[in-house]
């Protein structure tokens, strides 16, 4: 993989979750400051440092993807798309949707929670898997067919 794009990827994958913050009007956690800036801090550890473990786990497999057999693709692939289904489900207030579930209380059963933590691992595995699967989608033609009706 070229190196520039390797480093778009990983510049994409570092402002995602901020953009998402920002879109969402999440203040920063603790502080008077948007989310935006706050993600985008690794140093913060509110905020930043929260996204760096997936980050770095994301970037990994990224980079390894090419040379990974036809099984640990598959693994790999299946990690992404349950560290995306975890980090949705950190987003969700699962209390009160099981409160609203189990008994009469009445109102929305969804409520999403600011969760940093949650919201990085989605948007980090959800990038990764898009740049995963976009490999296998190449060889099949898949991409450009995308790309002709977009």
């Amino acid at each position: 993989m070229r190196r520039w794009v390797f480093a778009a990827f990983a510049a994409f994958a570092w402002v995602l979750p901020a953009l998402v913050a920002a879109a969402l009007g999440w203040t920063g956690a603790g502080v008077a400051m948007p989310a935006f800036g706050d993600l985008l801090n690794p140093l913060r550890a509110s905020g930043g440092a929260a996204h760096l473990p997936s980050f770095v786990v994301a970037l990994a497999l990224v980079k390894a993807n090419p040379t990974f057999a036809p099984q640990a693709a598959a693994i790999a692939r299946a990690v992404l798309m349950s560290a995306v289904v975890l980090g949705l489900l950190q987003l969700v207030d699962l209390q009160r949707l099981a409160q609203v579930l189990t008994t009469d209380v009445g109102g929305s059963a969804f409520r999403f929670e600011r969760s940093y933590l949650g919201l990085c691992m989605a948007s980090d595995a959800l990038a990764a898997l898009a740049w995963v699967l976009r490999r296998p989608l190449e060889k099949q033609g898949w991409v450009m067919t995308a790309l002709v009706i977009a």
